[in-house]
C-alpha cells in the first residue's frame, strides 16, 4: 500500500509535542561554564525579502 502525503502543513499535529520534549531535555539551557566553542546566529530583518537598494 502506498502512503499519501498530506497537501496542507498543520503544525498543531505536531509541534507542540516536539516543542515540549525540547523543553523537558533543556535544549534552551546555556551553560555560564562550559567549554564548547561559543557561537550566535544574526537573523536577518523580517523585510529583507525586499530590495535593499538606496530610493531616492
Amino acid at each position: 500500500m502506498k502512503e499519501e502525503f498530506k497537501t496542507k502543513y498543520n503544525p498543531k499535529e505536531f509541534e507542540e509535542k516536539v516543542y515540549e520534549k525540547w523543553l523537558k531535555s533543556c535544549c534552551f539551557k546555556g551553560e555560564l561554564k562550559s567549554l564548547k566553542e561559543k557561537f550566535s546566529m544574526v537573523m536577518p530583518p523580517p523585510n529583507i525579502a525586499e530590495n535593499l537598494t538606496w530610493k531616492n
